[in-house]
């Protein structure tokens, strides 16, 4: 392998890195500023946001199985998928996560409740 050659694998490493990076601020950000985005990772709900009061795991055993969250809403579910369900209750917000990327979310609370909730 040439000199050149390890230059560009490093410069391609390290772009990768830095979009990397960048995705991942645009999350906290986003949950920061309140903004709930389908694909945000776990991860950043526990940077800016804390562990969750409550967590549980559900697995959806049937075509289109509602998470039932109240009388007033729910999730319908994969088959055979597993979603974990965390629960911030002094924020007023339900997250469900599958594969640790958040992909559904129950809260009656606007973005700027979001946002000044703690």
């Amino acid at each position: 392998m040439s000199g050149n050659s390890k230059v560009r694998i490093f410069a391609v490493v390290c772009c990768a890195l830095l979009l990397v990076a960048c995705a991942a601020q645009r999350h906290r950000d986003a949950i920061a500023s309140g903004l709930l985005i389908q694909g945000a990772p776990q991860t950043a709900f526990l940077e800016i946001w804390g562990p969750p009061e409550r967590t549980r795991t559900v697995v959806s055993d049937t075509e289109e199985k509602r998470l039932e969250f109240s009388r007033f809403g729910g999730f319908y579910g994969r088959v055979n998928a597993s979603y974990e369900v965390w629960e911030y209750n002094h924020r007023g917000v339900i997250l469900i996560f599958s594969s640790h990327e958040l992909t559904g979310w129950k809260t009656d609370k606007t973005t700027e409740q979001l946002r000044n909730s703690q």
